[in-house]
């Protein structure tokens, strides 16, 4: 069982990219999940996971660190390291770049409860994650697919309890 504020072992053991970094790591006292804001040094990735386990059960894409890929065809290295690749241009707004993410102040917002996280880069929310919905919500997400869900306002608010 790990530490509190210590990684899963799932990702304190991944060995395919030495550079991802867990930027943010912070465990929910209620349902004992972890949010992790992973950086590998390409894209930014929140991750939640399972209650009293090591297994993230939903993520969502925050930022890219370089440019958008712009075909499809530019994945396969990504896939074939079982790492995650910087979004498509397609799928992406105008502002998907994080270059320097030590530059800014992150910080998490939890339910309650502990089954939704949202992360927070510069007091502006840029992601958030619920469980039972293997992908999240990016607010640079400009269509739906394996980096996430456009963001939504009104789910936010409702998830998170503001105005």
């Amino acid at each position: 069982m790990p530490r509190a504020n210590e990684p899963p072992a799932k990702l304190r053991n991944r060995t395919p990219n030495p550079m991802a970094t867990p930027v943010f790591i912070e465990q929910h006292p209620a349902s004992r999940r972890y949010a992790i804001l992973e950086d590998n040094g390409l894209t930014l990735w929140l991750y939640l996971t399972a209650p009293g386990e090591q297994t993230p059960v939903a993520d969502a894409w925050v930022f890219n660190r370089v440019r958008p890929l712009l075909t499809a065809d530019e994945l396969t290295p990504f896939r074939d390291a079982h790492e995650p690749p910087p979004i498509l241009e397609e799928l992406a707004d105008e502002d998907p770049i994080c270059e320097a993410p030590t530059e800014h102040t992150w910080r998490f917002t939890w339910t309650q409860d502990g089954d939704a996280v949202a992360v927070f880069c510069d007091e502006v929310p840029v992601a958030f994650v619920k469980a039972g919905e293997p992908r999240g919500f990016s607010r640079h997400v400009i269509r739906s697919g394996p980096w996430g869900v456009p963001w939504c306002q009104k789910t936010f608010c409702q998830v998170f309890q503001t105005g």
